[in-house]
């Protein structure tokens, strides 16, 4: 099963929300991973 990730918040950007440049296409454990503390890079993360 996929899931989309927002790159910047969903919260804090809420123009982006439905801008495909905003978008990413991951697996539930890659969409965990990216909101986990163990992505030390913040891949995917638009602060």
């Amino acid at each position: 099963m996929f899931e989309v990730h927002h790159i910047g918040s969903w919260a804090r950007y809420p123009g982006l929300r439905l801008d495909l440049a905003n978008l990413s296409l991951l697996c539930r454990g890659c969409h965990k991973w990216v909101h986990s503390r163990g992505n030390t890079g913040r891949l995917f993360l638009r602060d």
